[in-house]
């Protein structure tokens, strides 16, 4: 039985940028980026994905990946969590094989930079750390989007510190280090059926901000294209 599974939720709607899991790069699309970095982990014994597309279903099993079907439509939404899409697949899961895999990491297809070394590297931490219930990949936060640094507007004019009155802007090199969630990698430990896919006791997974870029727009496809 599939002990570590590699989850791929890729829907296929999507506001921000239209269909943007079968964009390519290079002539690969960003789901076929992911299904070929997460084979080439070794210690991954299957690899699944949701999808509510034919087409990306055809293509994932085309490369070797597993699939329980189109997902429900009333799992395709905007506003639907990759929880419950998850804890959906599980359910399905343990039906099928009257047993829950003990790892998941879910892979998002909106990281292309995130490569097979990455996901060895934050399994292998994850494994080291018995206790851990999840793992979290983060990126640092640049000095110039610390909350020190954050202003709003009112009237979309007038700049007002975001952490209020009493804070004033400090100097770079005072400002604390912050780390941010960068969407890449998400590792569970399944066997308690915990209510998230990060949290609880989380440990997290370090990755640089070349390999960070979340595909979400036009832009965001295009710097993707250059730094590739």
């Amino acid at each position: 039985m599939h002990k570590i599974i590699a989850f791929i939720p890729a829907r296929k709607g999507s506001k921000g940028l239209k269909n943007k899991n079968f964009r390519k790069i290079n002539g690969k699309s960003l789901l076929e980026i992911t299904i070929n970095s997460a084979k080439k982990v070794k210690i991954i014994d299957n690899i699944y994905i949701s999808t509510d597309s034919r087409l990306y279903e055809s293509k994932a099993k085309k490369l070797g990946v597993k699939s329980f079907g189109l997902r429900k439509k009333k799992l395709s939404g905007d506003f639907v969590s990759t929880y419950v899409v998850l804890n959906d697949f599980l359910n399905i899961y343990k039906k099928k094989f009257k047993i829950l895999p003990e790892i998941v990491l879910t892979l998002q297809p909106t990281s292309p930079l995130r490569t097979h070394k990455h996901i060895n590297e934050s399994l292998k931490l994850f494994l080291k750390n018995k206790s851990a219930d999840s793992l979290v990949s983060c990126v640092e936060v640049p000095h110039n989007f610390n909350p020190f640094s954050q202003f709003r507007l009112d009237n979309k004019i007038f700049p007002r510190l975001f952490l209020g009155k009493n804070f004033k802007p400090i100097r770079r090199q005072d400002k604390k280090i912050l780390f941010s969630r960068n969407g890449a990698i998400y590792i569970t430990r399944i066997n308690k059926r915990n209510k998230f896919i990060f949290g609880g006791k989380q440990i997290t997974y370090l990755m640089k901000a070349f390999n960070s870029i979340d595909i979400n727009t036009e832009e965001d496809l295009n710097i993707a294209k250059k730094l590739i």
